[in-house]
């Protein structure tokens, strides 16, 4: 018999010509980045979580989608609750796009003669490390990496012929979905109009889901009728135990949305300004770059020029950024910001060196503050770099949708009359700008710490501390500092922020001759990025003696990561962290798995201790510098040198206000020599004090 016509051979992919006929082809092309909101979005399931949580949610579902990194995250109790989780993200995406979730089967080539060409798998994902498929073997239940593989779509004669499950199961997904890298429709049967349906890639939306529910409970209920006839007893099914974190019957209801847990939505922060102006929120990151520009204007911070001859322009980029303050109150932030690394030494610019405040100079006036019963306060200085002016002839780009051209459409840039974010020399020479005007206003800056100031008005005074743009001012007196507030405002543009209350992370808290210092919310975040949220507390910061012997290597990153987090923290309000900090500090290139469990150790000590604060009181007696000196001798196994330890105070039982630990630079041949060297390097700190 003879066909007439052409012949569609690509629908012809059933199992057996597959099995027989499979050849040595790759189709895994690189993975492409997705260039439209929900185009592509990846999902994973995490869990069992143990402990489990207050409300018995036990896995984590996660959708990213792969475009703006958005991310979505759902809390659920059991496994079988997947599907769930599924039709609750695509309704919380509805007004965003639509979402395609496919699924197909796929053959793993095998090149034994005389039996099949290839195995039939389940195609189960991507792996991350090569381009290569990930298949599923129900026969052997192990989870293979593959590049030859070949997808295979059911087509309607298949469908029909599929077992329906039983009456006591529920099948979520009743139908099979198909994906691959070929292309075309798979034919389905016809349909009661006697026309046929073209299915491709089928869209799930919560409307699909419940069609396909109300079909699968529809069919249930028919063979449940059919088999009050039969004869012989029903076979009892059990599951294996091995889903038994899976749903095996769901209710009608609102109960059915009773396993999952609300949505936490975590918006990306954009990179570029195409992906600002694609995101849900453009409308927030548009009002803050028009808000930067006119920041710039307001400050006169350029001009719009032709570029010079022989001149080559300074980049530019949008930088955003969502800060948000003790009360958990978002910000949404955007600047314009140079590409300081394009910029020549010598040409461009000279010296970049701009002072901070030690956070030493923070806790004594702190102590100082509750002593003499003195007003603290703190300001903002916005865009401060855009009030110092610049000395070298810069020319920079102008910011992406907001280019201005010249009545012949030529290109414009700006020639910047004042300092911006992004150039090497913004820091020094607006830390020039405040000092010559504090100076002009009778301030005196402090020998030790440059930028710590002091003004005193017969019995009254005002010091005032400064961290790059924002500032810490205590006055003896209302008047006085109102009047400090105003000389400022008339200058600069500040922001009033009344009472000290969160500075570079630390919370403070004020009461009648008593302030708190403490980072608790910064060791909870901290706790949180590594992971040890749910960790078990210590009450001891490490063991007592730590010998290191291992040679199992970890992965450095994270290591200094921590080290560098704990640094932070012993710095501001911990002087109990100082010698075990000191100590993973001196294992930062090739850390060991031993100096990792040392690290982890100190974060379970501050889930413990997350509520110490330094305290600080109004003291009976007068304020006195008190220091404390040790030193241990030949601690160090590597090379035998000793340890320094001091620590000051200004009360008799007030809280710290400065210590260190650390590592001796030469050997020292006796304890004698070892205390020695202690009380030298205590003697350069009192002095500093």
């Amino acid at each position: 018999m003879k066909i007439k016509g052409e012949v569609d051979k690509s629908t012809f992919d059933c199992d057996t010509c597959t099995q027989g006929k499979f050849v040595n082809s790759r189709s895994r092309k690189l993975d492409a980045k997705a260039t439209t909101p929900l185009e592509l979005v990846h999902t994973d399931l995490a869990g069992p979580i143990n402990p489990v949580a207050k409300d018995g949610f036990k896995y984590a579902a996660t959708f990213t989608d792969d475009y703006s990194g958005a991310i979505f995250v759902y809390f659920i109790r059991n496994k079988g609750d997947t599907a769930l989780v599924l039709e609750k993200f695509l309704a919380d995406c509805a007004p965003y796009g639509k979402v395609k979730c496919i699924r197909c089967y796929a053959y793993k080539h095998d090149p034994k003669k005389l039996d099949s060409r290839c195995e039939k798998g389940i195609f189960v994902g991507y792996d991350k490390n090569s381009p290569a498929y990930l298949v599923y073997h129900a026969n052997s239940g192990k989870v293979s990496k593959n590049r030859l593989v070949k997808f295979c779509k059911k087509r309607g004669i298949e469908k029909q012929t599929q077992t329906d499950v039983l009456d006591d199961e529920v099948e979520l997904f009743p139908q099979q979905y198909t994906c691959g890298e070929s292309s075309g429709d798979a034919h389905v049967p016809e349909n009661n109009n006697g026309s046929k349906t073209n299915v491709s890639q089928r869209e799930i939306t919560r409307e699909s889901l419940k069609e396909s529910g109300s079909e699968e409970n529809h069919s249930e209920r028919s063979k449940g009728d059919v088999s009050q006839g039969r004869y012989y007893p029903k076979r009892e099914r059990k599951s294996p135990k091995y889903l038994d974190e899976y749903v095996s019957h769901v209710e009608d209801g609102d109960s059915i949305m009773t396993g999952i847990d609300y949505c936490y939505k975590v918006c990306g922060i954009p990179q570029t300004y195409k992906e600002a102006v694609n995101s849900p929120y453009i409308s927030t990151w548009k009002n803050a770059m028009e808000e930067e520009l006119n920041s710039l204007r307001e400050n006169d911070t350029f001009e719009i020029t032709t570029l010079p001859e022989g001149k080559h322009p300074v980049g530019g980029k949008w930088v955003y950024a969502i800060k948000e303050d003790f009360e958990g109150t978002r910000r949404f932030k955007a600047r314009y910001v140079a590409k300081g690394y394009n910029q020549v030494k010598g040409i461009d610019y000279k010296e970049t060196f701009a002072p901070t405040a030690n956070i030493t100079s923070i806790r004594i006036l702190m102590q100082l503050v509750v002593q003499n019963d003195l007003i603290v306060h703190q300001m903002d200085v916005k865009t401060a770099y855009l009030h110092a002016p610049i000395a070298e002839e810069i020319y920079l780009e102008q910011p992406e949708g907001f280019e201005v051209l010249s009545d012949t459409g030529e290109k414009l840039v700006y020639k910047l009359k004042k300092s911006l974010y992004g150039l090497k020399q913004s820091g020094r020479n607006w830390n020039k700008v405040l000092h010559e005007y504090l100076v002009e206003n009778d301030f005196v800056q402090n020998s030790s710490d440059h930028c710590v100031y002091k003004k005193q008005i017969k019995n009254d005074m005002i010091i005032v501390i400064i961290w790059v743009d924002d500032l810490i001012m205590a006055a003896s007196d209302t008047h006085l500092l109102n009047q400090f507030k105003e000389v400022m405002q008339k200058k600069f543009r500040m922001k009033d922020l009344g009472k000290i209350s969160y500075f570079l992370g630390i919370h403070f808290e004020q009461k009648e001759g008593e302030i708190k210092m403490s980072q608790d919310k910064y060791i909870s975040k901290m706790l949180e990025r590594f992971g040890m949220v749910n960790c078990k507390p210590r009450s001891t910061p490490c063991e007592q003696k730590l010998e290191y012997n291992s040679s199992e290597a970890v992965d450095p990153k994270n290591y200094r990561e921590i080290v560098g987090s704990l640094i932070y923290a012993m710095t501001c309000t911990r002087p109990d962290l100082s010698w075990v900090v000191s100590r993973l500090s001196q294992h930062l290139s090739e850390p060991k798995a031993e100096n990792m469990n040392t690290a982890k150790h100190v974060l379970r000590y501050l889930k413990g201790t997350i509520d110490h604060k330094l305290c600080f009181k109004k003291s009976s007696q007068p304020l006195r510098l008190l220091a404390y000196s040790d030193s241990d001798w030949a601690s160090s196994v590597e090379d035998r040198r000793s340890t320094t330890g001091y620590c000051f105070s200004l009360t008799g039982d007030g809280p710290l206000v400065s210590w260190k630990s650390k590592k001796q630079p030469t050997v020292a041949l006796s304890t004698c020599e070892a205390e020695y060297m202690a009380l030298a390097a205590t003697t350069q700190e009192s002095l500093y004090l």
